[in-house]
């Protein structure tokens, strides 16, 4: 995590322990270097790619530096100390105070909130920068959607970036969420600019106060954290806009650092919010300068159970509400009752017995106590046809009825 106020780059380890990775605490400045004798000036946003390689967003200086496995520091693109929003090539580029920073899943590409310029900046792997989207520097307080530079964005904060390539901004000064596309559309996904609060609802019916972080889960699901609301929201592919964690009443917004489920838990001014594999939540709370962990529960199902015709199954198990056959090539298959003898169902291996397991929320759920190694990790449904429930046909992916949050 990027320790802004520190100067440094902190490691937080599974066992909580933490450790400062590069940096010296308390000492500001500009130095390639490796580990506590490099420095940065309130480094903020920062991304991991797949090779481990950690990206950060050092904003007071303007420039982004890389910092590999082994703690070196360089600068990646940008000069220190100086501002401006020229396109170009490593130290050629300039930035004004670079907020947010993302790296698509392949590695190869990162993705800039540019916030003093307004502007979303594009860096390849060789160091050439481009804008992306945004209008010339100095469009204070305008807000447009639009494609590539004929859109307007107002302090953007927080970036993700999903699967597809899609963009999701956190835009502080405007309120909003916005999605920009791999062809540069930038559009207003949720929130009404101009407009604070923290109501819930759907697309332009929400309101936001000051949100600052942003990540996206593989499911699709936006997790944003909302600075002056002092609390998560949690926004669907739908763009249904919901409070998950912590209680908004403005004005004046609660605070507070009390750990609880749902609007029991307090935040003091969220401003960095992640999610892991198994969809775990990590928030940066700012206002009360620690780390908390919000856990997302596994949705649950009330299909029932209806087999007649649907071919013999070696048993049948109650998980979480939802009722899971086991057949003989080691499917967990949960019914669709809209379709008889449908099923959502999942590869797994097993052990002798018949035991069977399935996959949720990348979460491995194993059933009678038996060792479950999931070989698919997408979740599919087929048509039982033989007379052991072997034979799926008509494979597509589920997108309605798969078990997710």
């Amino acid at each position: 995590m990027g320790d802004s106020n520190n100067h440094v780059i902190r490691k937080i380890t599974s066992a909580a322990a933490v450790t400062t990775f590069a940096g010296t605490a308390g000492f500001s400045g500009f130095t390639d270097a490796t580990g506590s004798a490099a420095r940065f000036n309130e480094p903020r946003g920062i991304a991991v790619d797949s090779g481990g390689t950690l990206w950060v967003a050092d904003q007071a200086n303007h420039v982004i530096r890389k910092i590999t496995s082994a703690a070196v520091v360089t600068t990646f693109a940008g000069t220190a100390g100086y501002s401006g929003s020229t396109d170009g090539t490593g130290s050629a580029a300039r930035f004004f105070l670079p907020f947010g920073i993302a790296v698509d899943s392949g590695g190869g590409t990162l993705w800039v909130v540019d916030q003093g310029n307004h502007l979303i900046r594009r860096i390849t792997s060789a160091a050439v920068v481009t804008t992306f989207a945004g209008g010339a520097s100095g469009t204070y307080g305008t807000i447009a959607d639009g494609t590539g530079s004929a859109a307007r964005l107002w302090a953007p904060a927080g970036i993700a970036v999903d699967s597809e390539g899609t963009l999701w901004v956190a835009e502080f000064n405007s309120n909003v969420i916005r999605k920009i596309t791999s062809a540069a559309v930038v559009t207003t996904f949720a929130g009404t600019a101009g407009s604070s609060g923290s109501t819930d609802g759907t697309g332009s019916a929400a309101r936001f106060n000051a949100p600052t972080g942003i990540a996206v889960d593989s499911g699709g699901t936006l997790w944003v954290a909302d600075w002056n609301s002092n609390v998560i929201r949690k926004i669907t592919p739908a763009a249904v806009v919901t409070t998950f964690a912590g209680a908004a009443l403005c004005y004046p917004c609660v605070t507070g650092s009390t750990d609880g489920t749902g609007s029991a838990a307090r935040f003091n001014g969220p401003v960095g919010v992640a999610v892991d594999s198994a969809g775990t939540l990590w928030v940066l709370d700012n206002g009360n300068s620690n780390i908390r962990k919000i856990t997302t529960p596994v949705a649950t199902s009330t299909l029932q159970a209806q087999t007649t015709g649907c071919g013999s199954v070696l048993g049948v198990t109650t998980v979480e509400g939802v009722q899971v056959y086991c057949d003989g090539a080691g499917w967990a298959m949960i019914q669709n009752t809209a379709s008889p003898c449908s099923f959502i169902a999942e590869l797994a291996t097993v052990q002798p017995g018949g035991a069977c397991g399935y996959r949720s929320a990348s979460v491995v759920r194993t059933l009678s106590n038996a060792a479950t190694v999931v070989r698919d990790q997408h979740q599919r449904r087929g048509l039982t046809g033989s007379a052991d429930g072997r034979q799926l046909a008509q494979w597509h992916e589920v997108d309605q009825r798969r078990l997710s949050r």
